[in-house]
């Protein structure tokens, strides 16, 4: 499971072993989410539009986010993991 940590104001992500994930993987990493976003959403039978609104963000974004077409910041991962009853930890166990 991955991280995010900060250092000199360039956030990145921190492997368990203490790696840094580097800009070349991003895209897998940001893949890997939205699969796993997805496939909440889909174990779960919630529609896409319930989890933006207990999110509090655009369906539209979180569709985005589901297909690896953008990147999210902390405070939105922590956002989405809470309309799953998730820790951000848990959301990104993939």
């Amino acid at each position: 499971m991955a991280k995010r940590v900060y250092k000199n104001d360039n956030p990145s992500i921190v492997r368990p072993d203490g790696t840094r994930v580097s800009k070349k993987e991003m895209p897998k990493i940001v893949s890997l989410l939205g699969n796993r976003i997805r496939q909440l959403r889909k174990e779960r039978n919630i529609q896409i539009s319930e989890i933006a609104f207990k999110a509090e963000i655009d369906a539209q974004n979180l569709r985005k986010y589901e297909l690896g077409k953008q990147e999210m910041k902390i405070g939105m991962l922590k956002r989405i993991a809470e309309a799953f009853d998730l820790t951000a930890s848990e959301l990104m166990d993939f």
